[in-house]
């Protein structure tokens, strides 16, 4: 095969693989987005992470009904982006089973993707993970002495609300084709 026609063929398979993928239900890890990460999505994405780890509690542990404790902030480098974080109270889980919640948390993060960035255990319960598809940060706080109030929260990554707008796209190669 000559380097037109070898050339022809990667551009038709990387076309097949890109744009078939998400049809056929495959997630890459660069598929384009067909929206973009805006506050609102970022919002509904901390509510997925942390509906998720309280479905992996042992026992009936439920998010606490009614609004959440949010805020969005710039504790990002730059003023110009912003992250959501979402946190919710689990005063149903009985302060004797924190710790084995928390244990419990961790084993399903680290099993689903996360990487554990803080861990105070034994001193204090309390564990950080970071997902390592979508860069969402989630925390457990067990409760302990002071604070007996158990909860989880979750927080986006740095959201530029300009670039947002437009969404993801794959980026154009900067490297020529050899001829």
């Amino acid at each position: 095969m000559r380097w037109p026609a070898r050339l022809a063929f990667a551009a038709v398979l990387v076309a097949l693989v890109v744009y078939g993928a998400p049809r056929l239900g495959i997630d890459l890890p660069f598929s384009p987005r067909e929206d973009g990460l805006d506050e609102a999505r970022a919002g509904e994405l901390a509510d997925e992470h942390l509906a998720d780890a309280v479905a992996a509690l042992p026992g009936a542990a439920e998010m606490e009904p009614g609004a959440p404790e949010s805020a969005v902030g710039t504790p990002c480098a730059s003023d110009d982006l912003v992250a959501v974080a979402k946190r919710y109270s689990l005063d149903s889980l009985p302060a004797e089973e924190s710790k084995e919640a928390v244990d419990a948390l961790v084993t399903h993060w680290s099993i689903n993707g996360y990487t554990v960035q803080e861990d105070l255990r034994p001193d204090e319960p309390f564990v950080s993970v970071r997902d390592r598809n979508d860069e969402f940060q989630l925390s457990v706080h067990g409760g302990s002495g002071e604070d007996d109030e158990f909860s989880i929260s979750a927080s986006s990554p740095c959201i530029d609300e300009e670039q947002a707008e437009g969404g993801w796209q794959l980026p154009v190669p900067e490297w020529p084709f050899p001829a």
